[in-house]
């Protein structure tokens, strides 16, 4: 995976609307009573949970990776003094 802080920055966003937009339909999900509307609002969740995961990994991936980066930084400018 290639990094750029617009890209960590993009991911960041997309984590937090999907947490938002997750914890909404859960909430929404608890006030169904048709069998089918449940069975459905389930299914959207647990395919938007995945989403959700798989953008928390990347999230979790840029920002070890930006940390890194960062550390190796200022390692670097140790070395050159």
């Amino acid at each position: 995976m290639h990094y750029s802080d617009e890209l960590w920055q993009q991911t960041r966003e997309e984590a937090s609307r999907l947490r938002s937009e997750l914890k909404a339909l859960n909430k929404a999900r608890a006030s169904l009573t048709d069998a089918a509307e449940k069975e459905a609002a389930k299914q959207k969740a647990r395919e938007m949970q995945r989403r959700y995961d798989e953008i928390i990994r990347q999230y979790n991936e840029l920002k070890a990776y930006r940390q890194w980066s960062e550390s190796a930084g200022r390692e670097l400018l140790y070395v050159n003094d």
